[in-house]
């Protein structure tokens, strides 16, 4: 999917979004593709969110999760890295942010 989203992403980039909108999303190529992609995102998260019946905890719980890894692989201390309970870790770094 996110795969998908990178092709889609490319081909909308290629496209002159200022001959196609005007400036109503913005003055640039930038910023209308920025408009595009946030509502979009909000789009699926809405269509989501409706879909599964436990509202908001699967993405709290994608968001802690992924906040966390990506805090382990680029900023964490080797030390903390070696923790005998990374995951456990990692949910509560990933709370804590949020």
């Amino acid at each position: 999917m996110i795969g998908i989203g990178h092709l889609v992403g490319y081909a909308a980039g290629t496209v002159d979004l200022l001959k196609v909108f005007g400036s109503t999303l913005g003055d640039s190529q930038f910023k209308q593709l920025t408009v595009i992609a946030a509502v979009v995102l909000l789009t699926t998260v809405g269509i989501t969110s409706y879909a599964v019946e436990e509202r908001w905890f699967p993405f709290l719980f994608y968001s802690t999760t992924w906040v966390g890894e990506t805090y382990f692989r680029y900023d964490a201390p080797k030390t903390a890295q070696e923790s005998p309970d990374t995951l456990g870790d990692i949910g509560r770094i990933g709370s804590l942010s949020l």
